[in-house]
């Protein structure tokens, strides 16, 4: 891929980037089977990469139109439908052109715009639940709020003004729409927290730390909100939000309640429940991603065969329940990698390959 070096006009070229490499990446490929397009933001390439090699294991000769979002367009707009629809026109134009048949998104912002907009992306299948369920898990505190009133244990949370006396420090206050672990703030008593309260800039909510282990558990859902699958793993080492290290576990335990609560959110495709043991036994929940977790790549290598069963929902097709049914041991670990570029004869940024 080229890259064109154009230092004056970097900020308009990043924000056309994607759809441009979409449609110039479109033009050089012929018609394919069960095409399908995936909303990459920032780091999820992996994600893309996976889910096109286990496409073609299982026979399908898949292909994923990818572009990148930039952050915080969809917090602009989120209560503007005009601008809604304007988001929604490129992606509905490339399905109608190449036939996509399943939009996969995975930057957090754009999921109430998408799911309240995926009339305009039909006959394709937006993998995600309905507008209520998205809005409702993008807002944290809303989600908390949505967990108690229908008993799933979650740690204690208030908005800044409600928190009690009796707070159990340390707590955190949190961005109440975020990703990645942006904006939260760890306060060991209570001019800590009024601290990271006057320094926060975004609208936030104040949660106790819990003291238990903490688990990921991969779960997917069919459009009726049936659990197909949940695999935990641990949480070895993550950093910025993303998972480094961790381990599929079949833990019969941690299996039913992620099953438990993608099914009563009303979960529809995959989405990522975080939650932790704590010492009497509960199972907190502090989130629930509607989106492929950044540590899919553990459910994917542990035969999960999640892309499988998307693509069996976006041809009408309804899988069976197959919980429990993946390796157990399996391990991740990440690490950075670099491309370095250099400017050819026409200005181009070339890719410079390794010295060896």
């Amino acid at each position: 891929m080229q890259i064109r070096h154009r230092p004056s006009r970097g900020r308009k070229l990043r924000a056309h980037a994607g759809q441009r490499l979409l449609e110039r990446h479109a033009e050089r490929e012929a018609a394919f089977h069960d095409l399908f397009l995936v909303e990459i933001p920032k780091r999820r390439f992996d994600l893309h990469t996976l889910g096109e090699a286990e496409t073609q294991r299982v026979g399908h000769r898949s292909k994923e139109f990818r572009c990148r979002i930039r952050e915080g367009i969809a917090g602009q707009r989120a209560e503007n439908h005009t601008a809604d629809a304007a988001l929604c026109a490129p992606r509905a134009r490339l399905r109608e052109q190449h036939d996509v048949q399943l939009v996969v998104p995975l930057n957090d912002l754009d999921f109430p715009v998408l799911a309240r907009e995926r009339a305009a992306l039909a006959p394709a299948l937006v993998l995600l639940p309905d507008e209520e369920t998205s809005a409702r898990m993008s807002d944290k505190l809303e989600a908390h709020h949505f967990f108690v009133a229908n008993g799933i244990p979650s740690p204690r949370s208030w908005a800044p003004e409600e928190v009690p006396g009796d707070a159990r420090y340390p707590v955190l206050v949190k961005a109440r729409e975020g990703f990645g672990s942006r904006n939260i703030h760890r306060a060991a008593d209570a001019d800590e927290l009024a601290f990271f309260l006057r320094y926060t800039n975004v609208p936030s909510f104040v949660q106790e730390v819990c003291q238990g282990e903490e688990f990921s558990i991969d779960v997917f859902s069919d459009m009726d909100g049936r659990c197909l699958n949940a695999i935990p793993r641990t949480m070895i080492l993550s950093k910025g939000g993303e998972s480094i290290k961790g381990i599929s576990l079949k833990d019969r335990e941690l299996i039913e309640h992620g099953a438990r609560v993608a099914e009563i959110v009303g979960v529809k495709g995959p989405a990522n429940v975080q939650c932790f043991r704590e010492p009497d036994g509960s199972l907190p929940v502090t989130d629930v991603n509607t989106r492929f977790g950044g540590g899919f790549p553990v459910p994917l290598a542990a035969g999960g065969r999640y892309p499988e069963l998307a693509l069996a929902l976006a041809r009408g097709e309804r899988p069976e329940p197959r919980l429990g049914e993946f390796t157990e041991g399996v391990a991740m670990t990440r690490y950075f990698s670099e491309v370095c570029l250099a400017p050819d004869g026409d200005g181009e940024l070339q890719p410079i390959l390794p010295l060896t």
